[in-house]
């Protein structure tokens, strides 16, 4: 069921995507990028936050899983690997067709957890300075609320522009002290319930956006396609990028 919280108020709003796409496996257990890129498409997004992208795996013909998306959509590529493999790399990614300007990794690993990390990436859209920074956050409670502390104290926001933090943030309780304090750094979000794609829950994939007047709403894309295609649902947010 499509779940839409308000409606754009702009006639060409900025259409901001995050989706974890469980490394192109599906809830059937097939992994199929082909999949993927059916649901991105259908997104209608011009920029795009992945996680649990696995480059090692291929698509049987001979592409790696991103490459295979970034064909599909037309898009350019930004890799935010988490861990390096000898033939790819697993972690975050960003998909867009705007003019990116500067890259950054931000390590957000945790003692004896798997290797975490924020892409921050700078776009030039419509003439205006726009700011993503993906991640995807550990699973426990207190790596989280390092990650978070890291990250807060890593970025700047973009005080003369838009800024978008996205991703898979793993956590269930948004009511907690780790998360109250977020909206007033990162900006506005809505709660959506996201996972499992099937029968989803939980509001464990996010999209933040400051000044928090851009953001002009937010949409979970379920659809039969979507909730087969990966173990989340992917999310959307309607900005606006001029005032």
């Amino acid at each position: 069921m499509k779940k839409m919280v308000s409606t754009p108020g702009s006639a060409t709003p900025l259409t901001i995507a995050s989706y974890n796409i469980h490394r192109c496996i599906g809830k059937d257990g097939l992994c199929d990028p082909g999949r993927i890129a059916g649901v991105l498409k259908k997104l209608k997004a011009t920029i795009i936050g992945l996680q649990e992208v696995d480059s090692s795996l291929q698509d049987g013909k001979g592409l790696s899983q991103i490459d295979h998306l970034s064909r599909a959509l037309g898009f350019e590529v930004v890799a935010g690997p988490t861990i390096h493999r000898h033939n790819g790399y697993y972690g975050n990614a960003l998909l867009t067709c705007h003019e990116i300007q500067s890259t950054r990794h931000i390590d957000l690993s945790f003692p004896d957890c798997e290797p975490r990390c924020a892409l921050e990436v700078e776009l030039a859209v419509e003439g205006q300075r726009v700011q993503v920074i993906i991640t995807h956050l550990g699973l426990k409670g207190e790596e989280r609320r390092a990650q978070i502390t890291h990250l807060r104290r890593a970025i700047s926001m973009n005080r003369d522009g838009l800024t978008v933090i996205l991703g898979d943030f793993n956590e269930w309780r948004w009511g907690s002290r780790n998360f109250r304090s977020l909206p007033s750094h990162f900006g506005s979000s809505i709660n959506l319930r996201t996972y499992p794609s099937q029968f989803p829950i939980f509001s464990l994939d996010r999209i933040f956006v400051r000044p928090s007047t851009a953001l002009l709403g937010t949409e979970v894309h379920s659809t039969p396609l979507s909730r087969i295609s990966s173990d989340h649902l992917p999310i959307k947010a309607f900005v606006r990028i001029n005032g």
